[in-house]
C-alpha cells in the first residue's frame, strides 16, 4: 500500500511538540507534577531529569493521587514507545518487565520498596508529628515497658497498655506498620511499585529521545524568535531549483505573536480567532491577567484561582464560574446560602397536623391550640 493512499486514521499521529517522534511532549504531566505534594516545584528542563526518580519519595506519601499520576505517565511513555517503534513485540516487552519486577518484589529488594527493619519505624513525618503531640515520646518513653511501637505511644499503667493492645486503633496501626516495613504484605502497594518499574524501564528504552528533548528545551530557552524561525527553515528539505524556484520569505514577529508548533508566529487570523489579544483580569487571583477566552476559562480550575477562593472561604464550585470580582463572589455566596436555607425543611412551618374535624394546621399552630384545649 502506498503512503499516499493511507487514510488519516491509519497514519501514526504525533503532536507538534513531539516533532514526529524526535522529542517527548510531557507538558500536561509536568503541570500535574508541580501541583502534587510528593514533588517539589521546578522548571520543565529539571522535570525531565527527575520525573523517573521515585526512590527519594517517602513511601507513606504514595497515595491514590500519586498512583493516578504514575498511570498517566506510564500510558504516555508506552504509547510513545509503541508509536516510534512499531515493529517491536510489545506484549513480550511488558511481560519481561513484569517478570523482572516480580523477581525483585518477592525478594523484597525493589528500589524504594525494600523491606525495612523495625528500627526504621516510624517514618520521619509521623515521628515528628507524634513527638509534638505526645510528650511521652522521648528516650525514657521508648525504654518504658509499656511502650507501643506501632502507635508510638507510652503508657503509665499496665492495665491501660493491655486494653490499648486489644483496641481497633492499635490493630490498624500494626497493619500500617507492617505494610510500611514490608510492602509485600499489602496488596495495594504492588500495583504502585509495578508502575514505577514500568516507567523506569521505558525511560531507559527512550533515553535517546529524552536527551534530545532536554537539549531541545535548553536550546529553545536561549534562542530568540529569529533564530527559531531560521532553524525551522533549515529543517525544510531543499528542493531542486528547476522544480520550485519559490523561496518562502523569512517571517518577522514585531507584534510578539505566540509561536506555533513549527517555531513560526501564528497567523493574524488565528491570533484574532482565538482572541489572544483580549486581556481578562481576575481580582480573586490577585489581579492576574489571562490572554484569550480559552486561558481565561481554564484558569477557574487551576491552583491559583482555587487558592484565592480558599482564602475567601468560598467553595470553588461551578456556580462561581466567570466570577472574577471578590465583591461579586461574596454576594453570590450569600445568595446561594439564602436559597439553600429557604429550600430546607422547617418542622415548625412545613410539618402539618390534622385534627378529627379534618382541619389542617402547621406544627406551631397545632401545638398552640392543643395547649389551649381547642384541638
Amino acid at each position: 500500500m502506498a503512503i499516499d493512499t493511507l487514510e488519516d486514521d491509519q497514519l501514526v499521529q504525533f503532536s507538534g511538540e513531539e516533532h514526529f517522534g524526535k522529542h517527548l511532549d510531557l507538558h500536561h504531566l509536568y503541570e500535574r507534577f508541580i501541583n502534587m505534594p510528593q514533588f517539589s516545584r521546578c522548571d520543565y528542563a529539571s522535570f525531565l531529569d527527575r520525573f523517573n526518580q521515585f526512590q527519594a519519595i517517602p513511601r507513606e506519601l504514595k497515595d491514590a493521587a500519586y498512583q493516578g499520576y504514575l498511570t498517566e505517565l506510564r500510558d504516555y511513555l508506552a504509547s510513545f514507545h509503541r508509536r516510534t517503534r512499531p515493529l517491536l513485540d510489545f506484549p513480550a516487552l511488558e511481560a519481561r518487565i513484569e517478570a523482572e519486577f516480580q523477581l525483585e518484589w518477592e525478594r523484597g529488594m525493589f528500589p524504594g520498596w525494600h523491606v525495612l527493619d523495625e528500627a526504621e519505624w516510624p517514618p520521619a513525618s509521623m515521628q515528628a508529628r507524634n513527638t509534638r503531640n505526645n510528650p511521652a515520646m522521648d528516650v525514657e518513653g521508648v525504654e518504658s515497658p509499656f511502650y507501643c511501637k506501632a502507635c508510638c505511644r507510652a503508657f503509665a499503667k499496665e492495665s491501660v497498655f493491655a486494653a490499648h493492645q486489644r483496641s481497633k486503633k492499635h490493630l490498624k496501626a500494626e497493619r500500617r506498620m507492617r505494610s510500611y516495613l514490608d510492602p509485600r504484605t499489602d496488596a495495594a502497594k504492588r500495583p504502585v511499585a509495578l508502575l514505577e518499574a514500568q516507567i523506569v524501564r521505558y525511560t531507559q528504552l527512550l533515553e535517546e529521545e529524552i536527551e534530545a528533548t532536554k537539549a531541545f528545551i535548553e536550546k529553545k530557552q536561549v534562542q530568540n524568535p529569529d533564530e527559531i524561525m531560521a532553524e525551522a527553515e533549515e529543517e525544510i528539505p531543499i528542493e531542486d531549483e528547476d522544480e520550485d524556484e519559490y523561496k518562502e520569505p523569512v517571517q518577522s514577529n514585531p507584534k510578539g505573536f505566540p509561536l506555533g508548533w513549527d517555531g513560526k508566529p501564528i497567523p493574524v487570523w488565528l491570533y484574532k480567532l482565538n482572541g489572544l489579544g483580549l486581556e481578562f483580569k481576575c481580582e480573586i487571583c490577585g489581579n492576574a491577567s489571562y490572554w484569550g477566552p480559552k486561558a481565561f476559562e481554564k484558569h477557574f480550575q487551576e491552583w491559583r484561582h482555587a487558592h484565592g477562593m480558599r482564602c475567601l472561604k468560598i467553595p470553588n464550585t461551578k456556580h462561581f464560574m466567570y466570577i472574577t470580582q471578590i465583591e461579586d463572589a461574596y454576594a453570590l455566596y450569600e445568595k446561594i446560602k439564602k436559597q439553600s436555607l429557604d429550600a430546607s425543611f422547617l418542622p415548625d412551618e412545613d410539618e402539618e397536623f390534622e385534627d378529627r374535624d379534618g382541619n389542617v394546621y402547621s406544627r406551631k399552630t397545632y401545638d398552640f391550640l392543643k395547649k389551649q384545649g381547642l384541638a
